[in-house]
């Protein structure tokens, strides 16, 4: 039974990222395959790098395209449409209160894969689903992959769960109430106040090492 829910919950999780996109297009009044594609490439960035951890979609400020900073990292709309599925089954329709906890820090991670898989599938501007077990989102295709070195002869781990870590444990708690409150948007729940406008979001800038920086952390920075 316990696996029959945890298949249930990541079927959700793969729906919930193909709709996300779905509903993105219409938001956006793509409709043609052209224009459809075109917004994959941009969300997507190297679709043939699958170590690619900072992609444009994660950030909110990438579905401005009048914006020049990125900011609101893992707030990009594909990714709190999509973790909105999870947060629908865990927080009471009757009340808006969110206990904070380590499981959506893995809600999220599923929702980022979700997400690339869904942009991965609309490269064309049309869903195109590979046939086999390999499309499946499932934990053979998206958790981390034990190989063996071929030249070393070591085993390695191909991060693919755990690709974000580094990242997602730099949020502050005010991070996480921002992408909880604007994925509830997207599941009926009503969204919570927030601190004024004035205030930073998380800004990214991206060095050769793909480091996240967070301009309130840093004392020489006032706003």
């Amino acid at each position: 039974m316990c696996r029959d829910i945890h298949n249930n919950w990541l079927h959700g999780f793969a729906q919930a990222g193909m709709k996300a996109l779905q509903d993105e297009f219409k938001a956006r009044k793509l409709t043609s395959l052209d224009e459809r594609a075109h917004f994959v490439e941009r969300m997507i960035g190297d679709k043939d790098n699958l170590q690619l951890k900072l992609r444009p979609f994660l950030w909110l400020s990438e579905y401005d395209e009048t914006s020049t900073t990125r900011r609101g990292v893992f707030r990009g709309k594909l990714v709190t449409r999509t973790l909105a599925h999870h947060l629908t089954l865990v927080t009471d329709h009757a009340s808006h209160d969110f206990e904070f906890s380590r499981e959506i820090k893995g809600a999220l991670v599923m929702a980022i894969q979700s997400v690339l898989r869904a942009l991965l599938y609309n490269v064309t501007g049309e869903l195109e689903i590979p046939p086999g077990s390999g499309a499946n989102f499932s934990s053979a295709n998206w958790a981390d992959l034990p190989k063996v070195d071929a030249v070393t002869k070591k085993k390695i781990i191909i991060s693919r769960h755990t690709l974000w870590d580094s990242y997602i444990k730099e949020l502050k708690l005010r991070d996480w109430q921002r992408i909880i409150n604007e994925s509830m948007v997207y599941c009926g729940k009503k969204k919570k106040d927030t601190e004024s406008e004035n205030e930073s979001d998380i800004e990214v800038i991206i060095g050769e090492k793909e480091e996240l920086y967070d301009p309130d952390m840093d004392p020489s920075l006032s706003y």
